[in-house]
């Protein structure tokens, strides 16, 4: 059998699959077209949203994109990557990403939260995190950019654990259908303190879907 080719498909076929819904498991897109994880640092210091985030994402809402990705949310100050990223890491957050989830929610958009938790890579933490290692399952520093790092304690761990999973169910709550889940979660799943943490990783796959 001779596999298909991109000219054995008209303009008319590609544009028919490309505005076609897409659904998984639990969300349904309109069509085919995301807006991937990005971002400016136009949020407050203090992981407030403001009205230049909420007219970004409206912007690509309107303009037809099925899916918007968020960029990382970063679900506790100690965790953050960068300042003036907007965060969830107080339930005073949820209303303005209540307000976010209306607005591309009113043009028949999906809005898929990535939350965020940075690992060693803490590039600009702020003062809070000022002489601080980033949190993460080694104490080996980041082999490209020099970031420092120290492994989490069993404590630690747990208690990201829970920043995570709390906002699960959270985001349900404020009209969002989906999250992915980056940063320290995946340092941990990958390379977990198995000595002290390997229970406590296992929980914390539980915790957001991926075990």
């Amino acid at each position: 059998m001779t596999p298909a080719t991109d000219r054995s498909f008209l303009h008319e076929d590609n544009a028919d699959l490309i505005f076609s819904p897409l659904e998984f498991r639990q969300l349904t897109v309109k069509n085919r077209l995301f807006r991937s994880n990005l971002s400016g640092m136009f949020d407050e210091y203090n992981g407030y949203g403001g009205h230049t985030r909420l007219n970004w994402e409206e912007k690509f809402a309107r303009g037809g994109i099925g899916a918007i990705i968020s960029s990382y949310t970063p679900v506790s100050v100690r965790g953050r990557i960068l300042t003036r990223y907007a965060m969830i890491d107080h339930d005073d957050k949820i209303p303005f990403w209540r307000e976010v989830g209306k607005r591309v929610h009113d043009y028949d958009c999906r809005f898929i939260m990535q939350l965020s938790h940075s690992g060693r890579q803490q590039d600009l933490g702020g003062v809070e995190n000022l002489y601080k290692k980033g949190l993460s399952s080694t104490n080996q520093k980041d082999f490209f950019h020099g970031l420092l790092a120290q492994a989490m304690t069993v404590a630690e761990i747990h208690q990201v654990v829970e920043q995570f999973g709390a906002l699960v169910v959270v985001d349900a709550d404020a009209l969002f259908l989906d999250q992915e889940v980056r940063g320290g979660q995946r340092d941990l799943q990958a390379r977990g303190q198995r000595d002290r943490a390997q229970g406590a990783v296992r929980g914390e796959q539980r915790a957001v879907g991926l075990g």
